[in-house]
């Protein structure tokens, strides 16, 4: 992990399996064990990512309502681009839809940004959470405040609103100051 990363802790605990895209021959998504200490937890900042996949949900107690349960799920993201390029981290959250209302739900507006270049799910349209992996999209990632006993943030997490289609980096080649002029 070197000077980039760091490992991250899990709110869901026991073994993680994720799916990743693949079915078996009957049409079941095959689900594989993956080692939490393999996830790091990025510094703060604007990144291109991609899911590479979808743990299987859990349920815990409701923080905000005593006595309630919630089920949660955690997404698989690794960053593509830039700083970091190839390291994986865990995103958890409640909700796993794909709501696209006033208030789109997580995995809507990574659907929307990697798959629909930013528009929208149209109403009754049938789509599917695996059409998401392997799609970049850009986010910015902020890393916990509670650290781990490294004294590192413990996990990171996406802010929802700054998921964004993912653009290439354009140049203006008219003009180049790293370019040295001709001698003559």
């Amino acid at each position: 992990m070197g000077a980039f990363g760091y490992q991250q802790t899990s709110n869901g605990g026991g073994p993680l399996e994720m799916f990743r895209g693949e079915l078996d021959a009957s049409g079941d998504p095959i689900f594989e064990e993956v080692d939490r200490g393999a996830y790091v937890a990025p510094p703060r900042g604007e990144y291109v990512l991609m899911v590479t996949g979808f743990s299987r949900p859990w349920e815990e107690p409701n923080k905000f309502r005593p006595g309630e349960m919630s089920k949660k799920t955690n997404l698989e993201l690794e960053i593509v681009e830039g700083l970091g390029a190839g390291h994986k981290f865990l995103w958890s959250f409640q909700t796993f839809t794909l709501a696209m209302g006033e208030m789109p739900s997580n995995c809507g507006r990574i659907y929307s940004a990697g798959v629909l270049d930013g528009a929208r799910i149209e109403r009754g349209k049938q789509v599917f959470f695996d059409d998401m992996i392997r799609k970049p999209f850009i986010a910015y990632v902020n890393p916990s405040d509670a650290l781990n006993d490294k004294g590192q943030p413990k996990y990171a997490s996406v802010a929802k609103e700054t998921i964004a289609p993912y653009r290439p980096a354009s140049e203006d080649t008219s003009y180049n100051p790293f370019k040295k002029p001709n001698a003559a």
